[in-house]
Parts: structure tokens; sequence; C-alpha cells
């Protein structure tokens, strides 16, 4: 595939059924996700958390993430995001997971026990996205756990390179299409 990431993640989300109406988004970065989100599905309410409150202020500034009524910042850890969200007894329709250290996802953010409460935080219908580095040391290790928590996911290789992967996994493993249909689409 020649897709780069945000494209990626932005097709599956316009493609799943039904489309989802609030997003969690763990890791900003420049905020190309939540602003591509925004362009294509402004009706959607996305939850964008990053643990570096400079990185959001950054985002804001130089790659105009705009924040407001649909799109909400957190400066915040994902994990005790997740936790206080799962306590409150919120739910999302989809939960995207894009944040890295220089060794991919921090391993806090990838266990099986993490992914269980990200998948907690999902409606019945929602889908769980998570950009990882293809070549790692640690992939073999991010699989088991999605597994662990989902049961089922399809793993999607990113660009020509195959720099990234994202993994597509559902609340429901039988409400994951199957992958060629997830393809063909």
């Amino acid at each position: 595939l020649a897709f780069d990431y945000t494209r990626a993640m932005t097709a599956v989300l316009l493609l799943w059924k039904p489309p989802p109406r609030r997003v969690l988004l763990i890791g900003v970065g420049g905020g190309s996700i939540p602003t591509a989100l925004a362009q294509v599905r402004p009706e959607m309410t996305v939850d964008a958390v990053d643990i570096d409150e400079a990185v959001l202020r950054v985002a804001q500034r130089y790659f105009a993430l705009k924040p407001g009524p649909r799109l909400r910042l957190y400066a915040a850890d994902g994990r005790d995001f997740v936790a206080k969200a799962r306590a409150a007894g919120t739910h999302y329709d989809a939960v995207l997971l894009d944040a890295f250290d220089a060794e991919g996802i921090p391993p806090a953010l990838f266990s099986a026990d993490f992914l269980r409460d990200v998948r907690a935080l999902l409606t019945p219908q929602g889908v769980f996205l998570a950009n990882t580095f293809a070549a790692s040391a640690t992939q073999v290790r991010e699989a088991a756990a999605a597994l662990a928590a989902f049961g089922r996911l399809h793993e999607v290789r990113v660009g020509a390179g195959g720099g990234n992967r994202l993994f597509v996994a559902a609340a429901r493993p039988a409400a994951l299409p199957g992958a060629a249909q997830l393809m063909a689409a």
C-alpha cells in the first residue's frame, strides 16, 4: 500500500460502519489526524490526548491544529486518561493510538491490560486503530498484546517502504470485516 498512516487511519474511519461519531486519539504529534478528520467528518467529536503540553502548543501554532467544540485537546498521560474515562463510563466509537517515543509505542501504552481498558471504552460497534513501527524489536510483543486484548485483528502495512503498520481491531471480534473486505473498501 502507498498510504501514509494519516490517510490509512482516516480511510478506515470513513469506511467503518456505523460511522464513528466520537473518537479518542492518544498521541497528537503535529495534529494531522484530527485535522484530517475535521475536514472529512466535521460532525465527528475528537478528544485528543498528548502527554506533552508543548506538543499541543506546537501543533496549534505551527501546524494549524484548531481546538473547538468538536476537537478537545488534553495534556495528559494516555494511560491515566483511559483509566479515568473508563471509571467515568465514557465510551468512544473509535480509539486511535499514535503515540511514539524513540523505540516505538511506549510499552505501557501497548500492554494487553492497557488495550483491554481501551477495548472497554469502545461502543459495541467500535474500532481500535494503532499506528506502529513495522520493523521494530517490539512488533511481536505488540501483535501478541493486541490479540490478547481484542481476539482478532488485521495488520496493514502502511507506505511503500513498510515503515509503519496499522493494527485494526473491533470491540467485538465478529464485527471486524475480513481482510479482503477491508482492503477492497
